[in-house]
């Protein structure tokens, strides 16, 4: 310090007064970054406020707008929290509502509150309108008859998960990876398949195209037989687009083939000597039909003979294997 500053000996009577300017410079410049950052964080707070404020602003306009009783429903969201440094954080909306189209259509908005004019909140309000007035009509099912199998099903189901707006508008579905997600499912994909005139497209789309359960409505249906479903179900979909006629198609190719298997069981029951040999021989043909086309196809052919045959070969495969 003595070479770099030309500070005084300590021993000198000036060091002292070195020493106590050099405390108060470096107080000074601690306390204006101090002020510096306090003002920062303040006019942070301020512009959230302000945000918060006009998007609240905005929602409300759109309540007086909105068709009741629902307006709440389609404007419920919460608050967005951003982990401090997060970058082009003014660019992020500060909150997101529960149901994606809501949000896709706000979000821009939510953003920049500042860009909404009266004109364009009313053709957005006019649009929420309109989608949850076609949601309110699907959620009916009246589109689905009675006299058809496939949708009287389609009908018996549904009709146990929602009945009207609110309760369609909850349909999502869970996936679980490092944690359990879930997604609503009265999306964007969701109103573009009604767009194209698909409801029954848009039904499999709220369980995700699975309609299994359709074939089996008991939930103690056994792994095998749920593999097999499974595997049928969307091979018949593999490749497609999502189309009314394509799930029609894969509904009857799949009841076809079930059929099959129920004559199968009482033909291989007559064949058994005892239930457990039944169970054993069942389980196997069920497991080699969900990998095995040509198992499949027996089924369906209900050539049974052909089908036990391939039962045999591949469970003598296995074995050779295992050893």
């Amino acid at each position: 310090i003595k070479k770099n500053l030309l500070a005084p000996s300590d021993t000198d009577v000036a060091y002292q007064e070195f020493n106590d300017s050099y405390s108060d410079t470096l107080a000074r410049s601690q306390q204006i970054a101090r002020e510096r950052t306090q003002k920062k964080a303040a006019n942070k707070k301020k512009r959230t406020e302000s945000k918060v404020a006009k998007v609240e602003k905005m929602m409300e306009d759109l309540r007086l707008i909105l068709k009741k009783p629902v307006h709440d429903l389609l404007l419920k969201n919460q608050q967005k929290k951003y982990k401090a440094g997060t970058k082009g954080i003014s660019k992020l909306p500060i909150v997101q509502f529960d149901l994606a189209y809501i949000d896709n259509v706000l979000r821009p908005y939510v953003i920049a509150p500042s860009k909404l004019r009266k004109k364009v909140l009313t053709n957005i309000a006019n649009s929420i309108n309109e989608k949850s007035s076609l949601l309110a009509n699907f959620a009916t099912l009246d589109f689905l008859s009675d006299e058809d199998p496939f949708e009287l099903a389609l009908k018996t189901h549904f009709s146990t998960k929602f009945h009207n707006l609110q309760s369609l508008l909850e349909m999502e579905t869970k996936t679980e990876y490092c944690h359990v997600q879930a997604k609503k499912m009265v999306d964007e994909e969701f109103f573009d398949l009604m767009e194209k005139g698909q409801p029954i497209s848009a039904l499999a789309h709220l369980v995700r195209n699975d309609l299994i359960f359709l074939f089996s409505p008991s939930a103690t249906v056994s792994k095998h037989r749920k593999t097999l479903l499974h595997t049928i179900w969307f091979d018949a979909l593999k490749g497609k687009s999502e189309h009314d006629a394509l799930f029609r198609a894969a509904y009857n190719e799949t009841a076809v083939l079930l059929r099959g298997l129920h004559n199968y069981s009482i033909w291989l029951k007559e064949k058994c000597a005892t239930d457990q040999e039944f169970e054993k021989k069942h389980a196997r043909t069920l497991s080699n039909a969900c990998f095995v086309a040509s198992n499949a196809t027996h089924l369906v052919a209900q050539d049974f003979e052909e089908l036990d045959k391939d039962r045999r070969k591949n469970f003598l495969k296995y074995i050779s294997l295992k050893n």
